[in-house]
């Protein structure tokens, strides 16, 4: 079984730093929990006993591995806290007991590396920490370097007398710094100080990280009235046998690129934040939304190296069973940011998701409410319809891709499986942020035409803004596949109408929750109204009176006096003509059975094909020469 290696967002309250931090690692990933056992674990609540048992041996090796300095030769080769692990640190630290607290704190301040060699990136912008000896070693092969200044950019085959891992580390950094700072116009990050109190530049420390671990982005001191300070550490070796399964132990050029951009975005996340509530959330923002981001900048910046897909296939596996943009399964938000880069607009834009980090900038706002308005504004639909868009769309992955449709790197996604047909009336529970599929096939008691009738429940607060939306993917009997929009208000209620149901392949429906909590949606097949059309006909035009609605067992046509004029059974004046699920009557113009202008009624017996309840319905026409 391969393994997939995971990041993790970290908040930790360190005590005298008040701060925070974002790492990643591989242990375990949440389907794979799921399927160990391992789920309930995670979800209670640990003991700090339990939470300091778990991290001591980690950081006590921590510690160890660099007494000496970069003397050391000390392995950190071996098991490191799961993501859950350190979730729950971060979010009981206030429990834990004051010389752990401590035992924390030295394993990660930024001092040990004051008597690192240092390299300042050619744009300038960060101070990279390393070193060639020891546990934290990088490899020392020196074959090039980059320029400077406006040339910051083009490589040389030039030696510079610095290692070519730490130039690439450089490169990655300013060229991330170049997207998200100058070209999508989010804030610089700000400096934690260096081991020697210095912030004239971002440090970033290229350092051995825990088996498995990617990076680190570690919070400092509140700058002024908003925002944090951070810095950076890096893995410097990538030749554990636990990245053999992407690959990194053969390209460490890529894995160390993506890293960059992630954490590079966590340290502006952190700089453009009011507040971090219970050690944990950035403001408002769900962790799914912070993770999502940074996974997004990192396969902007890199696209070449698809890092994200390891986690967006977990979506893939069930759907119905994600929460997106909420604190669990983290990284797979990345296909939903994704989403709104590459579809929101009519070209790749960074619009929409800056809009939402700028209203917030600009006051803290409530992140579903902001989320409610930037989809308005900048989708001109809304949350819901465009969380739908995403679900509905999400079905043309792997070898149901087809261009223009979802996200550009679709055909490297698995599909999510098409669920078995569904019952004539359902209800079923949907998650937060989350879908569920039904699938309708046409059967023998069918009407000729679909009608799906939705009722959503709403929840606390969910009637102020629509919280459902819902999509059908029409299958035809050729294999193409349309997605038809549903209609509901802004309750969750509505219906769906698709004529020439018969001849159809199938009809998956695509219902959307947008509410934070977990909503019921009731879905009945129904049939067609009976109708009588049309209700005004002229002799010489020589066009039928037809009838549809349900299954038709009876008609019976009478003059305005109550004479008996036709009926279905033939032997009336006029012959009825079945056509499909319709009854088309002509009226004679002319000869033997000629009916005068003038007004008549319809009486209709038909049963309702769900029901099954059988009623009898009266339509007036009238005639005309």
């Amino acid at each position: 079984m391969n393994r997939c290696l995971v990041r993790l967002l970290v908040a930790v309250l360190l005590l005298a730093l008040s701060g925070e931090a974002k790492t990643r690692n591989y242990r375990y990933n949440d389907s794979k929990d799921r399927r160990d056992g391992n789920y309930e674990r995670i979800k209670r609540r640990p003991s700090a006993q339990e939470i300091e048992r778990t991290f001591r041996p980690y950081l006590e090796e921590r510690i160890k591995s660099r007494e000496g300095g970069r003397r050391s030769e000390r392995s950190l080769d071996f098991d490191s806290p799961a993501k859950n692990d350190y979730y729950a640190l971060m979010r009981y630290w206030d429990e834990l007991s004051i010389e752990f607290r401590a035992l924390y704190k030295e394993a990660t301040n930024i001092s040990r590396y004051k008597d690192y060699d240092y390299f300042i990136s050619p744009k300038g912008k960060f101070k990279i920490l390393y070193t060639t000896s020891g546990t934290d070693s990088v490899d020392i092969t020196d074959k090039f370097s980059y320029g400077s200044g406006q040339q910051w950019n083009e490589r040389s085959s030039i030696p510079n007398g610095v290692p070519d891992y730490i130039d690439e580390a450089a490169f990655a950094l300013d060229s991330a710094y170049t997207m998200m700072v100058e070209r999508f116009g989010f804030n610089k990050p700000l400096s934690a100080p260096d081991p020697n109190g210095n912030t004239d530049y971002y440090t970033v420390v290229i350092a051995r990280q825990a088996r498995g671990y990617y990076g680190i982005t570690q919070l400092g001191d509140r700058d002024s009235d908003r925002g944090f300070k951070s810095h950076i550490e890096i893995n410097s070796d990538w030749s554990g046998r636990e990245w053999a399964d992407l690959g990194y132990n053969e390209r460490p050029l890529d894995a160390l690129r993506v890293t960059c951009a992630h954490e590079l975005f966590h340290a502006i996340q952190y700089a453009i934040s009011w507040n971090v509530q219970h050690n944990v959330y950035l403001d408002d923002f769900s962790l799914g939304w912070t993770e999502g981001g940074a996974v997004l900048m990192e396969d902007i910046a890199f696209p070449e190296v698809k890092d994200y897909i390891q986690y967006v296939n977990d979506f893939f596996d069930d759907p119905a069973d994600i929460e997106l943009l909420g604190n669990d399964d983290w990284y797979l938000n990345g296909i939903i940011f994704k989403y709104l880069y590459e579809k929101t607009y009519s070209v790749d834009s960074i619009g929409f998701i800056k809009t939402i980090y700028d209203k917030n900038s600009a006051q803290r706002k409530n992140f579903h409410e902001n989320i409610e308005e930037v989809s308005q504004s900048e989708a001109k639909k809304t949350w819901a319809q465009l969380l739908n868009s995403f679900h509905a769309e999400s079905y043309f992955t792997g070898n149901r891709a087809r261009p223009q449709t979802f996200v550009a790197d679709s055909k490297l996604m698995s599909n999510w499986r098409i669920p078995a047909p569904a019952q004539d009336s359902t209800v079923r529970t949907v998650k937060p942020y989350s879908t569920n599929f039904l699938l309708y096939e046409p059967l023998p008691h069918h009407p000729d035409t679909l009608i799906l009738h939705l009722k959503g429940t709403t929840g606390a607060g969910g009637a102020s803004r629509a919280v459902w939306a819902a999509s059908v993917l029409v299958m035809e009997q050729n294999g193409g596949v349309n997605i038809v929009p549903a209609q509901l208000d802004g309750s969750g209620e509505g219906s769906f109408v698709l004529a020439d149901w018969k001849n159809r392949a199938g009809a998956l429906l695509v219902v959307t929750n947008a509410n934070r909590s977990s909503q019921r949606i009731t879905v009945n097949l129904r049939s067609a109204p009976l109708s009588v059309y049309p209700n005004v006909i002229s002799l010489k035009s020589g066009k039928p009176v037809r009838i549809t609605g349900g299954n038709i067992s009876d008609v019976k046509i009478y003059a305005i006096n109550g004479r008996l004029v036709n009926q279905r059974n033939g032997t009336g004046r006029t012959q009825f003509i079945q056509d499909g699920d319709a009854l088309e009557w002509k009226p004679l113009s002319s000869g033997k059975g000629r009916l005068a202008p003038g007004v008549y009624f319809v009486t209709v017996s038909y049963s309702d094909p769900v029901t099954l309840k059988k009623s009898v319905h009266k339509r007036k026409i009238m005639i005309t020469p």
